[in-house]
């Protein structure tokens, strides 16, 4: 082998490990959490895929995920009875947490129209019945609007907005990074043991979720990752 072979063969393997060590620093396994985004309970069953890829995972029982991502990938979150997600795969994050919207799908509302009543040419009207008054509607008759399919969405979606102000405070407190940061640093947890102790904490404190109590939810959580960070 000359010399000059020599240094083309290193030099070609030089390029592959420069091209090999680029592939493998732009790829990483990402975590993640899925949750309701009304209760932030835990979402088991979720699929998860990369666009424009093959590659896909399902979140376990505590609405947690794995999947390997690049750095220009989208993530699409599916699951039954909730509206599709998809999500920029933030790469230096080490943890995704995710809120599924309930899906409301709108039916069309059947209009029932009266139809044009002819009278017969032919038919004599009777003197009694024409001197007949109409009885007045009741004042207090039904407004069947109320039970219509558009009004119930109304009132659903109502509903679904009065309880995302009750959690939009425990929304904003658990996303804080100066919080998770504070909590991780307090109890020398990763951010992984973050959101499985979140999950868990999640599932069994609902009312102080909906209490919109800033003060009270940040003590709760404080006190609760500390004992629940001691028992590991």
């Amino acid at each position: 082998m000359t010399p000059e072979t020599r240094k083309i063969k290193v030099s070609l393997l030089l390029f592959l490990l420069i091209i090999l060590s680029g592939t493998a620093s732009a790829q990483k396994m990402m975590r993640g959490i899925v949750v309701d985004s009304i209760s932030l309970s835990n979402l088991s069953g979720v699929h998860v895929k990369v666009k424009n890829s093959d590659l896909t995972a399902v979140s376990d029982m505590n609405g947690i995920f794995m999947i390997m991502v690049n750095k220009s990938d989208t993530l699409i979150f599916s699951y039954v009875g909730y509206s599709k997600s998809k999500l920029p795969v933030a790469f230096d994050d080490e943890i995704m947490f995710v809120r599924m919207h309930d899906e409301s799908i709108m039916l069309k509302e059947v209009v029932i129209r009266d139809r044009a009543y002819h009278l017969n040419r032919k038919y004599v009207p009777s003197r009694t019945l024409s001197e007949t008054k109409p009885l007045k509607a009741a004042s207090n008759s039904i407004n069947f609007a109320y039970f219509t399919k558009e009004e119930r969405e109304k009132r659903k979606l109502v509903a679904v907005i009065q309880e995302m102000k009750k959690v939009e405070v425990y929304v904003d407190v658990v996303n804080s990074p100066s919080f998770r940061e504070e909590v991780m640093e307090r109890n020398s947890i990763t951010e992984e043991r973050f959101y499985e102790l979140l999950a868990s904490f999640n599932q069994a404190n609902n009312d102080l979720m909906h209490s919109g109590n800033e003060e009270l939810i940040v003590s709760t959580l404080l006190f609760y990752f500390e004992h629940a960070s001691a028992r590991k």
